[in-house]
């Protein structure tokens, strides 16, 4: 009964958990209304006037535009579009695992991880960003080459790091189908999502005129304190991998992930990558980690 009604009760646990942060007001969050509503009064992509992308989490934004053009309170849909995406989360793990006592663990861990319910009504894009990814590398696993490169790609229009799942996902799919059919569908997916993405890249370089958005360079490496967090970027890592580390013991605990093992729990590897690229108080709280492991999760359900 438990493994049958756990989607139900596990959303329910999780807005019951992120209610406390339902007030919480973060200065991203912020600036991304007011492109929003730059874009939906004025048609322009503007930060007090000015053209500097300020930003890096388009889809979300136009999601935004769009409702604040229609009457909507774009503070307020915010929050739901951040609920909707930690929904979005568990309904994808329950779908991608096993309703068993073991695949209930792993749902439990996943449901229960605090920076998912901080994230889930916090306003910001981390919550929808997470679905997307978690919902094409299930794909991915599947050979549904199409779905996984559509939800991918639009992972990467609504991160930067995105595109790192999306071409994790491509060549996963490209190395394991072996049959021709499956493998033209592989081609034909990264065709046309590698097209729109470059397409995406270039219509914001030549409005922009750069070829990263601002945060970005702010807080990649070599930005200044880029690496020199020392100690500061060690603690948070550890921090990050603790927790993190929960997700990838629960999903070892009675699966038999054989040679798929890495496909996975590669998730998590390019959130490591992420995490030690970019500077250590880049918001905490899982930001980074919470795509990978909601994606390795779902992955490990389906191995």
């Amino acid at each position: 009964m438990i493994q049958r009604w756990r989607l139900l009760w596990g959303g329910a646990l999780l807005l019951w958990l992120a209610s406390p942060f339902y007030s919480q007001q973060i200065d991203d969050q912020l600036i991304t209304l007011a492109y929003a509503w730059s874009l939906a009064t004025e048609g322009l992509l503007r930060w007090n006037g000015s053209v500097v992308e300020g930003y890096s989490n388009f889809s979300q934004l136009a999601l935004l535009a769009a409702g604040v053009r229609a009457g909507l309170d774009g503070a307020l849909l915010s929050k739901g579009i951040s609920a909707a995406g930690g929904l979005a989360v568990l309904a994808v793990a329950d779908r991608a695992i096993p309703a068993t006592a073991e695949g209930t663990l792993l749902f439990l861990a996943l449901a229960l991880w605090p920076p998912l319910a901080f994230w889930t009504l916090g306003g910001m894009e981390t919550t929808l960003f997470a679905a997307l990814v978690a919902g094409g590398w299930a794909a991915a696993l599947r050979g549904r080459a199409g779905a996984a490169a559509g939800l991918l790609w639009l992972a990467a229009v609504t991160r930067p790091e995105g595109a790192a799942f999306w071409a994790a996902g491509i060549a996963w799919m490209a190395r394991a189908r072996r049959d021709p059919a499956g493998r033209r569908a592989v081609i034909a997916a990264a065709g046309w999502t590698g097209a729109a993405m470059l397409l995406y890249q270039a219509l914001r370089v030549a409005y922009f005129g750069a070829w990263l958005p601002t945060p970005v360079l702010v807080k990649g490496v070599g930005a200044a304190g880029g690496w020199a967090g020392g100690i500061d970027r060690l603690e948070r890592l550890a921090e990050d991998l603790a927790t993190a580390g929960a997700i990838a013991g629960a999903a070892l605990i009675g699966f038999d992930l054989r040679g798929r093992w890495a496909a996975a729990l590669l998730p998590l590897a390019l959130c490591a990558g992420l995490a030690l690229s970019t500077e250590p108080d880049w918001m905490g709280h899982g930001r980074l980690w919470l795509a990978g492991v909601a994606a390795a999760a779902a992955g490990a359900g389906i191995c």
